[in-house]
């Protein structure tokens, strides 16, 4: 049986010391341990320890309470209802996170293996497993008896049997659901990503039935080895004057390019939802990238994607528009000799880029797991990654998204992760942060105005960007970028390096997107006045 802990200790201790400190006391190792949730005065943690043995340690000290960890509990906060409110729809990609409590040899045979038995409608470890051990469906609970009964309790019951008997144990079994369901699975994470397809509202065996993905939430969470199961939203996509204003804040004034920091010799890595190589800003004359690393490209060093990513820039496309306010460098025939001042030139524009295309058709966008995400830059030598996307949230929660993130930053403390704060702070909406920008490792980014709107324009945040705080109480974003009326390299698939018009635009009203791309360049600029400037 595993136990669910709630931990009290010092202001802002980590939680993973309050686990130490809880071991010292009991003089006993606690294995199999992961923390759920962290705030400044509390830890909420899962660990294989049996509750016998840790109900020694309230007994010794008043800060710690032992319960028994059920199925019910095991459901990440916010996820029944995002499952019932978003899922009746076929036009988002539904996802899952399922998180084991102890890492398996093969995660990825786990994973199937996991799958394949609650698949199997006789398996006792399957489908019906839930029945049995799930909270809401189970008959042998003693909270189900009538004198425990609230009207609350009572439509509980109700919702969970209906959505077993109207999904996983209905004739149908949502079998368009196992069809089209695919496992990400990496050996570095304790979890795995289950993607269930878009589904389609009028097939009640697919994923856009609340009941196949409500029963089945059910049944991983009563499988005795996952110790967390959460919905992942759909992931949404989230520049000459702001080069001064990122670089000085004083109009016209590039101080880091006088200094010639403009990125040269740097890598930075970045993930959306396409493309267009050919545009005059990445256009190389000698021939387009692909995943191998060839840093000899004038600019795209690399080109990464994932099995569900569609690997094809659209027109005006966002990734286009991202990578050119990072790196873009205006070439009039794609070699550097031919490199020239542009009208939208990125903040680092000496910089090269390895691209992770993460399109989802029309949609955005198909994120892998980190280490999956992170690893061809680093094998590029990027060590900033920007992510100018993001899944929504209840209360800008600590989702196991974000946490995902936090573990891989952790472990490679060499690596920036530069992410969007969102778009969904508009009429001043409070806890409306995206995640993963909801990590506590991350460069959480959000948008200022720009300088041409009014006077002083730039110093305010935009009215569109996402807002803090994070639900557990913690700052974010970090820091404000520009992020309204932007200029930047635009993509125009069926042409080869097209360019810059003949005179500057003026009156523009550019694409608003979080001031993420602006600091991942300026980051790229710090680095290199650390390593060529401070160091020398």
């Amino acid at each position: 049986m595993l136990t669910f802990l709630y931990l009290w200790g010092q202001q802002d201790e980590p939680g993973y010391k309050r686990l130490e400190h809880l071991e010292k006391q009991l003089s006993i190792s606690i294995p199999l341990s992961t923390v759920l949730y962290n705030r400044a005065d509390m830890t909420c943690a899962v660990t294989g320890v049996a509750v016998h043995t840790l109900s020694m340690a309230s007994a010794l000290d008043d800060e710690v309470i032992v319960a028994p960890l059920t199925s019910y509990m095991k459901l990440r906060a916010n996820t029944v209802e995002t499952l019932e409110e978003h899922h009746e729809s076929d036009e988002d990609f539904k996802s899952l996170y399922v998180q084991l409590c102890q890492h398996p040899i093969d995660m990825e045979s786990a994973a199937h293996n996991l799958i394949s038995r609650i698949h199997e409608e006789r398996d006792e470890m399957g489908r019906s497993l839930a029945t049995q051990r799930f909270h809401w469906t189970r008959d042998d609970s003693p909270e189900h008896s009538k004198q425990h009964r609230s009207l609350t309790h009572v439509r509980r019951i109700n919702r969970w049997r209906e959505a077993m008997d109207l999904g996983i144990n209905a004739n149908h079994q949502c079998q368009s659901m196992f069809d089209d369901l695919s496992i990400d699975a990496n050996e570095g994470n304790m979890g795995f990503l289950i993607g269930l397809g878009f589904g389609e509202t009028s097939d009640i065996s697919s994923a856009a039935s609340s009941h196949c993905t409500l029963s089945l939430v059910a049944t991983l969470s009563a499988q005795p080895d996952v110790c967390s199961v959460e919905n992942l939203r759909m992931n949404k996509l989230a520049n000459d004057k702001a080069q001064w204003i990122t670089q000085s804040g004083i109009e016209g004034s590039r101080p880091f390019w006088d200094d010639s920091l403009a990125g040269s010799g740097q890598i930075v890595q970045v993930s959306d939802s396409g493309l267009d190589t050919n545009n005059c800003y990445f256009y190389d004359a000698s021939g387009e990238p692909d995943t191998s690393v060839n840093l000899n490209l004038r600019k795209v060093v690399q080109y990464s994607f994932t099995s569900q990513s569609d690997t094809a820039s659209t027109y005006d496309d966002h990734g286009t528009h991202v990578v050119g306010s990072i790196v873009g460098h205006k070439s009039t025939d794609g070699t550097t000799t031919g490199e020239t001042t542009g009208f939208a030139d990125g903040s680092a524009r000496e910089a090269k880029v390895s691209f992770f295309d993460v399109g989802l058709g029309s949609t955005c966008c198909a994120i892998p797991d980190a280490t999956t995400l992170f690893a061809p830059g680093r094998e590029a030598g990027a060590r900033i990654h920007s992510g100018s996307w993001g899944a929504d949230t209840a209360n800008a929660d600590y989702t196991s998204f974000a946490q995902v993130f936090d573990e891989y930053i952790y472990n490679n403390d060499d690596m920036l992760f530069v992410v969007a704060a969102g778009n969904n702070g508009s009429g001043n909406l409070l806890q409306s942060i995206t995640s993963p920008g909801t990590a506590k490792n991350s460069l959480t980014v959000g948008a200022s105005m720009n300088f041409q709107l009014y006077a002083g324009s730039m110093d305010h945040v935009a009215s569109f960007s996402g807002r803090g705080p994070t639900q557990d109480g913690r700052i974010k974003p970090d820091i404000i970028a520009p992020g309204w009326d932007i200029l930047s390299a635009s993509s125009t698939p069926d042409e080869v390096n097209e360019c810059d018009p003949r005179n500057y635009p003026s009156g523009f009203s550019g694409q608003k997107f979080d001031g993420i791309s602006f600091k991942s360049g300026t980051c790229k600029y710090i680095i290199l006045y650390n390593k060529v400037r401070f160091y020398r």
